[in-house]
């Protein structure tokens, strides 16, 4: 893994994340992974929670030390949580606001003009038209998404996940000289490439035979993710393979796609292991990674993926793209192409022996580009950048935003 330093920051910088609830996603633990190396800098940032949900963060939060408190902010009742949002800011006299996700955004950039010398960030996780048309329709999609960017527009620095999500802002009219490209990234600590021996133990621990193929997905349930697609695929697949998939999360489709399995004739070739908190023994199960995802920012899952070793398939996408890498790091397959995933499958299957490898480079290009440092580095940059420290000392192996 390349060694970097870090990136002098004021010792007297402080921030606050504002977030739509301490809810255990992806976005939520992007959040987790900056703070986690913020604190390690030797800034403890504060987090100010809009509204809340059962199956959170908390306690990994607070082992950082870190102070949570909740706006309770409702559609009822907007404005009093707009006035305790100002006011926690005020008291606490905040250097930086980073927001992420649509409502935290609007929040801040409510209460932007009041605060002329405290940096307004925004980080930018997915392309929210693309999200919210393919769930609401084209209409929501667009007035959402022309109330987001004029929330953006407030902000002093737009942070986006991926080359995709930057220019998706772009051609929506945010101003370049407001963009960052910072990407998501991996905790390598929590995520690391398993022993072979690791790797069957995992498969026996599930009840899965060494002898089977593990197409694996971690995700979301839902028509975004293409879970329907990879089920498809999977009844094609020869017969001689044995394949299973392994899907673990949950979702509104849930149901839906169990009955479609039905329908196809291959249950006895699906495994659907729920939602788990601990998806790393899972990770370890799989042969192969796929998210033929319709839509994404930068998906969490699968730079997990990559991090422990694992190849990927996945569809030909801004973001998922921008991670695998064709034919070194897996298969980049053209969006909704039941027949592309099927060739990919079998071909990855009649080619085990390149399969480590593969997982092996996958790996590598994650800690050179979406480790979790690479990222802190970036966002303690533009904080101190925007807020006038001193210039780092020529050489000192700082990471630039551009180069990540």
């Amino acid at each position: 893994m390349t060694k970097r330093r870090t990136p002098p920051v004021k010792a007297d910088l402080k921030v606050l994340f504002v977030v739509p609830s301490l809810f255990r996603c992806g976005p939520i633990k992007n959040i987790y992974n900056l703070a986690k190396q913020l604190v390690r800098m030797g800034i403890c940032p504060d987090i100010a929670t809009i509204g809340h949900h059962p199956d959170n963060m908390q306690e990994e939060f607070a082992e950082l030390g870190i102070n949570i408190e909740n706006l309770r902010a409702s559609l009822m009742r907007p404005f009093k949580a707009i006035r305790e949002l100002k006011r926690k800011i005020v008291q606490n006299d905040y250097s930086v606001v980073h927001s992420t996700v649509f409502w935290p955004d609007l929040y801040c950039a409510s209460v932007r003009k009041s605060f002329k010398k405290t940096l307004f960030v925004s980080t930018v996780q997915s392309m929210i038209f693309n999200d919210l048309r393919m769930r609401h329709g084209v209409l929501i999609a667009k007035l959402v998404t022309i109330l987001w960017i004029k929330s953006l527009k407030q902000f002093d620095k737009v942070a986006a996940f991926s080359d995709g999500i930057q220019g998706f802002l772009s051609d929506n009219k945010l101003s370049n000289d407001k963009l960052e490209r910072i990407y998501n990234s991996v905790d390598l600590e929590e995520f690391s490439v398993p022993q072979e021996s690791q790797r069957k133990l995992a498969k026996k621990a599930l009840g899965i035979s060494e002898d089977s193929f593990v197409i694996g997905h971690v995700g979301y349930l839902i028509r975004i993710k293409g879970v329907d697609l990879i089920l498809d695929a999977i009844s094609k697949l020869p017969a001689d393979i044995p394949v299973l998939f392994l899907s673990v999360g949950d979702g509104g489709q849930e149901q839906i796609l169990k009955d479609k399995a039905d329908r196809l004739r291959i249950t006895n070739k699906v495994m659907w292991a729920g939602r788990q908190k601990d998806v790393v023994p899972y990770f370890y199960a799989m042969d192969v990674f796929t998210l033929p995802s319709r839509t994404e920012g930068l998906p969490g899952a699968l730079l997990e993926a990559c991090a422990v070793g694992l190849p990927a398939v996945v569809s030909d996408i801004p973001g998922s793209s921008e991670i695998v890498v064709h034919g070194k790091t897996g298969v980049v397959v053209p969006k909704d192409s039941v027949d592309g995933l099927a060739e990919a499958y079998t071909h990855l299957f009649q080619s085990k022996d390149k399969l480590r490898q593969m997982g092996i480079t996958a790996r590598q290009r994650i800690e050179d580009i979406f480790s979790t440092e690479a990222m802190a580095e970036a966002y303690a940059q533009l904080y101190s950048k925007f807020l006038g420290p001193k210039s780092p000392a020529p050489n000192s192996g700082m990471v630039t935003v551009n180069n990540i």
